[in-house]
Order: structure tokens, then sequence, then C-alpha cells
């Protein structure tokens, strides 16, 4: 088989398409992100950096309900969609936007009410940067939700849109804030702009999805089969979200300063590699749920999904080892260059939590949330030890390591039970 009939057959295939597509929207807002620190980790310096990505590590773990509301989503908005039910896709976005209004306006006053521990624990350097935090989580609801409808229907394109959109704006007006002297505040105000001029956009692009089937029910009749599903999603992205950031806002706790800043600049270089793998869980959710729903055959799915993830985190840790001021210098400037030593280690716990995180998404696919269970006992653990061990920074790192090591060892050997063990 030539060449050309080899790219001809994958661009047919459903897997390398839909994951060609996927890698194209989510490498738009990560080469934001990119650009963004690149940036920022010049103009705000080592300290005031850190108080900025100690604040988006804080949005990371506030957005698991996000996290959470988009894999239920997908999995029902796609599973609608193979039925052809799309009066239930309009009937499920108003069940869940209902939801948001109120319960998420109850958790927004919450959170304003506790900025001022949030500013006290993260040695935040104004109250104002404390107050954007709970702003950003009220609207990623809605952009979520928005977003979550277009994944699940495959409007890829549409998807890849916003994605550029949002960061094209981000990095536009944390330029033009931070130049201006706002600083770090002006920082992460951009990051928020950049949500709310995607949200927007987003509510054109769903209005004739979201407006089809004016005689739909009020409420969406599956909704207890939906709830019943988001328990065990939410203790998964919990999870998966707090064993990748609460290093970050522990060191932030224990090394105020520059330290912290250093560590700050070590997850972001170690969050490529989660990244970059995550477009390939974002394909594989839909697609194993789908056939395992219609009692099709989802290993092959299963195996490149494996294969991608590997290749991937694997290429990138051995870049980080071999030339880690390259990377460094790259992205955050030659007064970072210390951490290059702790660089290839940070990739390789990052790399097992990819890994970790596939084969979790994985068994949600299929309907068995006992995995869920185990990653959340390797994330209090990874917070319990990091309590007890933090002397320096690699000491954190090697503790990330060992917990996520013995994630991964755990959910592959529940794998033989997946086929027979009820949920």
């Amino acid at each position: 088989m030539n060449f050309k009939n080899l790219i001809t057959k994958a661009a047919k295939d459903q897997f390398f398409s839909a994951t060609f597509w996927m890698f194209l929207g989510t490498g738009f807002i990560s080469f934001g992100n990119y650009v963004y620190h690149f940036l920022m980790g010049r103009m705000l310096g080592i300290a005031l950096y850190g108080a900025l990505e100690s604040i988006i590590s804080v949005l990371y773990i506030l957005s698991v309900p996000t996290l959470t509301m988009t894999l239920v989503i997908v999995k029902f908005v796609s599973s609608h969609k193979g039925r052809g039910e799309h009066a239930q896709v309009a009937s499920l976005y108003s069940f869940i936007l209902n939801k948001l209004l109120i319960y998420g306006s109850i958790f927004l006053a919450i959170l304003i009410v506790a900025s001022p521990f949030v500013k006290s624990f993260l040695h935040l350097p104004s109250i104002w940067l404390a107050l954007l935090l709970p702003l950003s989580f009220f609207i990623n609801l809605f952009y979520f939700l928005n977003k979550s409808i277009l994944q699940g229907l495959s409007s890829f394109f549409k998807f890849s849109v916003l994605n550029f959109l949002e960061a094209i704006v981000k990095v536009f007006f944390a330029v033009l804030l931070v130049y201006l002297g706002f600083k770090v505040e002006g920082a992460y105000g951009a990051a928020v702009m950049s949500i709310v001029i995607a949200l927007i956009v987003s509510f054109f692009y769903i209005k004739s999805i979201v407006g089809i089937g004016v005689e739909r029910p009020t409420n969406y009749l599956q909704g207890r089969d939906l709830l019943k599903f988001a328990l065990p999603t939410f203790i998964t992205s919990l999870s998966l979200t707090s064993i990748f950031t609460t290093d970050v806002i522990l060191a932030r706790h224990f090394f105020p300063g520059v330290e912290s800043g250093y560590y700050s600049a070590l997850s972001v270089l170690g969050k490529i590699v989660y990244f970059a793998v995550s477009p390939v869980v974002l394909v594989l959710f839909p697609m194993i749920s789908e056939h395992h729903a219609r009692g099709e055959s989802y290993r092959r799915f299963l195996v490149l999904g494996t294969l991608f993830t590997l290749l991937i985190s694997g290429l990138i840790t051995l870049i980080y080892f071999l030339a880690p001021e390259f990377m460094i210098l790259a992205l955050f400037g030659e007064k970072y260059l210390s951490i290059a030593k702790s660089l290839g280690i940070f990739a390789v716990f990052v790399a097992l939590l990819s890994l970790a995180g596939l084969f979790a998404n994985f068994y949600l696919s299929i309907h068995k949330t006992s995995p869920s269970y185990i990653l959340a006992a390797a994330a209090i653990l990874q917070i319990v030890f990091i309590f007890s061990f933090h002397k320096n920074l690699t000491e954190i790192i090697w503790v990330s390591i060992i917990i996520t090591f013995l994630l991964l060892i755990s959910l592959l050997l529940y794998y033989p039970r997946a086929k027979t063990v009820k949920n």
C-alpha cells in the first residue's frame, strides 16, 4: 500500500479523522496557552508568575464540576445523536442550563465570601485577584456547557474556532493589561475576558441546535440517569484534577515567593505532556461509549489510544530529559534555568498521570465506576504525603511520581475484571 492510499484510508477511519480534528482544536488553545505563559513568565517576574499559576491551579480544581458536566453531556448527546433523538438534545441542554443557573449562583456567592481566605492562603498580591476567581468559575460553567454540546455532536470545526478565539483574545489582552500596569490581575483578567467573548460566540453556534423541538418536554426525561452517572464522573474528574494541581497549590503554600514560581514553571512545562495527549481521551470517550452501548467491540480504540498516549507522552518526556535547558529557555527564559535538573522527572509524573487518566475515562465509558474510588484514594494520599514530605521541590515531585505509578498499576490490574464486574 503506497503512502497516498494510507493517508486516504486514515482520513476515512473514524478514529483517525476524529483525532485529527480534535488535535487541531486543542492545538489552538495549547499554543495560545504556551504564548500566554511564555509572555507572562517574562513580564510578571518569578514571584508574581507564581501567584498567577497558583490561582489558575485553584480554578482547575473548581472546574471539576464543568469537567464532570462535559463527560456526562458528551456521553448523552452522542447517544441521542446516534439514535436520531434531536429533541432530546435540546431538552438535555434546557435541563442542565436551569440547574447551572441555580446552583452556580449559590456557589458563586460562597466563593465570593471565601475570597479573603483564598488571598491569605495563596499569598496573593491583592483581593481583586481572589475575586476574579469566582467570576471565571461561573462563566466557565456555561462556556463548557456549550462546548460540550458541540463536542457531543462532533462539531469539531466550531469547537476549534472557539478555542482559536479564546487563545487570541487571552494573549492580546494579557499583554495589553500587564503592559498598562495591571500586573497579575491584568494577566488573569484577560483569561476571564477571553472566556466571556468565546461564550458569546458559542451561543450563536448552538442556537439552532438547542432550539430544536419546540414541543420538547420541560424536564429532561433521563435526568435521574444523568445524575447517577455524574457522581462517579465527578469523583474521577476531581481526583485527576487534584493530582496535577494540588502539588502547585501546596508548593505555593509551603514555598511562597521565588521557589513556588519555579515549581509553577515546572508544572506548566509538565502539563504540556498532559494536554498534548488529552485529544486522545476526548475522542475515545464518546467512541467507546457508543460502541459499548451497541454491544460492539471497542478494544481497537483502546489499543490505539494507549499507543498514541505512550508515543506522545514518551517523546515529550525524552525531550525533557535530553534538552531541558532548551525547553525552559523557549518558554520562560534563563531566569528559570535552575529547574532544568527536575524537568525530566516531572515529565515522568505527568506521563504516568496521562496513562492513568486514559484508563480512568475508559472505565467510565463502559459504565465501570469502581475505579473512581481508586483515583480518589490516590488524590488523598498525594495530599497527605506532600504535607508530610516537602523539604524541597524535588521531594514533592517524587511523592507525586510514586502515588501516580501505584495508581496506574491499580487501574491496569482492574482491567481483567472490567468485563465481568457490575457496578
